[in-house]
C-alpha cells in the first residue's frame, strides 16, 4: 500500500507501477541468465555425455577439451606414414564419435579450420590444414593453453654443432616445464598418456602427452593401441 500511494503522489497509477516493477525484474533475470550462459576459461562444463574444460572463449564461441581421457584408440589402424589429415582417428572423431551427440548438440559444434604445422624439433611434415568439427590439440595448443609458457616455440631443434652432430634442446624427446601436472589426465581413474594431432619424430609417429604430463615431442607409433583420446571442439555459445 505504501508503494502504491508513493507512486500515486508522482502521477503513476498502481497498474503502471506493477508493470514497471515486472519489466525491471524480467530485465534483471534475462541479464543474469545471459551472464551465466557464457563460460569462463578454466571452467568445467557439461556438454553431451562428457565434462569439458573451457580452454578459450572468443566472442560467441568457446574451445573445449574433455576433462578426462574418454577412451583408448589408435591414431591410425596400421603402422604407416600418415598426418592428422589422413589418419583414422580424425575420421573416427568426425564420424562415429560425432554421432554420439544429439542433433541440437551437433548444431552447436562449429566446423573449424585446423592448422597442422610441422614438428619444430624434427621438421616432420604436419600435412595440410584441415576443416574439422572435432579434433585433437596440437603441441602448440597444449603449450599455449596449459600455462602459455611458450616453451615449445622457444625451444626447438638447433643447427649442427661444431662436431657435426645435431644439437637437441632438453633430451630431444620431452618438453617438460612447470605445467606438467596440468597436462596429466586419467582414463577410468588410471593416469594414461594421450594423443596430440602433431607429428612426432617421423610421419609414422604422433606426439603425445605422457603419464607424467611431459609433451612427448618424439611421439609414439601411430598404431599404438593404448593411446588416450581427449577430443577438442569449438562450441557455439549463442
Amino acid at each position: 500500500m505504501m508503494l502504491i500511494e508513493w507512486k500515486k503522489r508522482r502521477g503513476v497509477n498502481a497498474k503502471s507501477g506493477v508493470r514497471i516493477l515486472f519489466a525491471a525484474l524480467v530485465t534483471v533475470l534475462v541479464f543474469a541468465a545471459c551472464t551465466q550462459a557464457s563460460p569462463i576459461v578454466g571452467e568445467i562444463i557439461q556438454f553431451g555425455e562428457y565434462e569439458w574444460i573451457v580452454l578459450d572463449v572468443l566472442d560467441d564461441k568457446a574451445l573445449i577439451l574433455t576433462k578426462d581421457i574418454i577412451e583408448r584408440h589408435v591414431y591410425n589402424d596400421e603402422q604407416a606414414n600418415v598426418t592428422w589429415e589422413t589418419c583414422d582417428l580424425r575420421e573416427y572423431l568426425n564420424g562415429l564419435f560425432l554421432q554420439i551427440f544429439k542433433k541440437e548438440e551437433q548444431e552447436q559444434i562449429i566446423e573449424t579450420k585446423v592448422s597442422n604445422p610441422d614438428n619444430l624439433w624434427y621438421g616432420t611434415n604436419g600435412g595440410n590444414d584441415t576443416n574439422d568439427r572435432v579434433f585433437l590439440l596440437s603441441i602448440e595448443e597444449v603449450d599455449k593453453y596449459f600455462g602459455d609458457s611458450g616453451d615449445y616455440l622457444n625451444k626447438r631443434r638447433k643447427d649442427k654443432l661444431p662436431d657435426g652432430n645435431w644439437g637437441l634442446v632438453d633430451d630431444g624427446y620431452n618438453l617438460s616445464n612447470e605445467n606438467d601436472s596440468d597436462r596429466i589426465a586419467k582414463h577410468e581413474d588410471a593416469i594414461s598418456f594421450w594423443w596430440l594431432r602433431s607429428p612426432g619424430n617421423d610421419v609414422n609417429c604422433a606426439a603425445t602427452i605422457c603419464n607424467e604430463g611431459y609433451v612427448y615431442v618424439y611421439g609414439h607409433f601411430v598404431f599404438y593401441s593404448d593411446g588416450g583420446v581427449r577430443p577438442a571442439l569449438w562450441l557455439k555459445l549463442q
